[in-house]
C-alpha cells in the first residue's frame, strides 16, 4: 500500500463538529501516542522521505501540499488527533505557546514581569512548593497507601520482618514509618511518641534463656556433660544450631547470656521444627 492509502484507511472523516471553525475533525483510529499527548502514529516504513514513524497530522500536512513541513504542524481545534487539513497551520514554537496562551491553557498568560526563566532547583522545586502533589500514594515509587502506613503504625506488638513481608518493603522502610521519619503527613502513633506505647513483650532470664537453648540442642551435643559436668555443651554445638537457625554463633551466646524474648525462642523452635 502507499503511504496515502494507508494513511486514509485509518482516518474517521465524521468526527465531532468544532464550535468555532463548524466543520467536523477527521479522527485518526490508528495508533496514538501515550496520554496526555494522544496525537496520531504512522508506521511510514521511511517511505517518501519520512522516518520510519511519524505523527499523523504531519504526513496529514504532506499528503496534502506534497512538502514535508519543516516547522510545527498546529491544531486550530485543538484536537490531538485530528487530520483534518483546515484544522491545521503551520508555526513556531513561539506560534504555538501564544495559541496555547489566546486560548486560555498556559499556566502563565503573562511573564513580562517574572523575568527570564531559571530551573526550578532546592526549595524552588515544585516537590518543595507543592509538596501535596507529590508526596505520599502520589509519588509514582510508593508502594504503600496511605492507610497501609496508619496500620503499621498502629501495629505495635508485630515485630518489623513480620510488617516488612506484610507489605512487601524492608524492616528498614517500616522503622522509618513508626519513628514518623518517613510519611511525616500521614497520622498515626508514631514510636517515641506519648501517644504510642512501647511494646512490651515477654522476656526470659538468662538462666531460662540458657536452659530453653540447651533443650534445643540435640542429644549428641549435650552429651559433654560427661566429661565436663560445668559446661554442659561445646562450642561446635552451638555453632551447628546456629546454622541450623540461620543465624551467628555469636548471636546465639548473646541470647543466652542477656536473655531473648519468648518470641523469639518460639521462632526457633519453630524453625527446627520445619527444618
Amino acid at each position: 500500500m502507499t503511504l496515502r492509502a494507508l494513511f486514509f484507511d485509518k482516518v474517521d472523516p465524521n468526527g465531532p463538529v468544532h464550535p468555532v471553525l463548524l466543520t467536523a475533525c477527521h479522527v485518526w483510529t490508528g495508533g496514538r501516542m501515550p496520554a496526555p499527548f494522544d496525537y496520531g502514529s504512522i508506521y511510514t516504513g521511511h517511505r517518501d522521505g519520512w522516518k520510519q514513524t511519524a505523527r499523523t497530522h504531519r504526513v496529514a500536512w504532506f499528503l496534502a501540499t506534497g512538502e514535508i513541513p519543516a516547522m510545527q504542524v498546529l491544531h486550530r481545534c485543538d484536537n490531538p488527533p485530528c487530520v483534518n487539513v483546515d484544522h491545521l497551520f503551520l508555526g513556531t514554537h513561539d506560534d504555538n505557546m501564544e495559541d496555547k496562551r489566546a486560548k486560555g491553557r498556559a499556566v502563565h498568560r503573562d511573564r513580562s514581569n517574572l523575568g527570564p526563566k531559571v530551573p526550578a532547583t532546592g526549595d524552588r522545586h515544585g516537590t518543595h512548593l507543592y509538596p501535596e502533589l507529590y508526596r505520599g500514594e502520589r509519588n509514582g515509587s510508593a508502594r504503600l497507601t496511605e492507610a497501609d502506613v496508619i496500620a503499621i503504625r498502629e501495629a505495635a506488638d508485630v515485630l518489623y520482618r513480620d510488617l516488612a513481608a506484610r507489605y512487601g518493603i524492608t524492616a528498614t522502610a517500616v522503622g522509618y514509618i513508626r519513628r514518623g521519619e518517613t510519611w511525616q503527613h500521614v497520622g498515626g502513633p508514631r514510636e517515641g511518641s506519648c501517644d504510642m506505647p512501647r511494646p512490651t513483650k515477654p522476656r526470659l532470664t538468662p538462666a531460662e534463656t540458657f536452659a530453653a537453648v540447651l533443650d534445643l540442642l540435640p542429644p549428641e551435643d549435650r552429651c559433654g556433660t560427661r566429661r565436663n559436668p560445668e559446661r554442659p555443651y561445646r562450642w561446635q554445638a552451638l555453632v551447628r544450631l546456629a546454622a541450623r537457625l540461620g543465624v551467628t554463633p555469636g548471636m546465639v551466646h548473646l541470647t543466652m547470656r542477656e536473655g531473648a524474648t519468648m518470641d523469639l525462642m518460639a521462632h526457633w523452635r519453630t524453625t527446627l521444627g520445619e527444618s
